[in-house]
């Protein structure tokens, strides 16, 4: 911050500690640019497995991206397929209203067609 007068400024009540991973430089504060800020350096390891590959590397293979792509149109199409049943479902007082008219409708034709032979 070539400008900043304070990487980090304090104005409340209480005291901030910042933990940061000593060692590493971005993450480093400049001690004088703080205010009601507590630096503490800690050492960090990350004892979690990785959950890619050996060398950490997240980008799938070719392979495995089409394979979640085709996973995620499929997952996509049936949430379509579900909500379009879950809109038809919910929209019972509409369909209701159809159907007592068509009934109306084929009872009259019914007449008509008695009727008039």
């Amino acid at each position: 911050m070539p400008n900043a007068t304070k990487q980090f400024y304090n104005n409340g009540d209480h005291v901030i500690d910042y933990y940061y991973e000593s060692g590493n430089t971005p993450q480093t504060p400049d001690i004088n640019l703080l205010y009601r800020v507590t630096p503490v350096p800690i050492q960090f390891s990350n004892p979690c497995l990785s959950h890619y590959t050996d060398d950490d590397d997240i980008r799938l293979s070719s392979t495995a991206y089409q394979q979640r792509e085709t996973d995620y149109n499929n997952a996509s199409a049936s949430y379509d397929s579900a909500s379009s049943n879950y809109d038809n479902a919910t929209d019972s007082a509409t369909r209701s209203y159809w159907a007592d008219k068509m009934s109306y409708y084929n009872r009259q034709n019914n007449i008509y067609r008695s009727a008039h032979g």
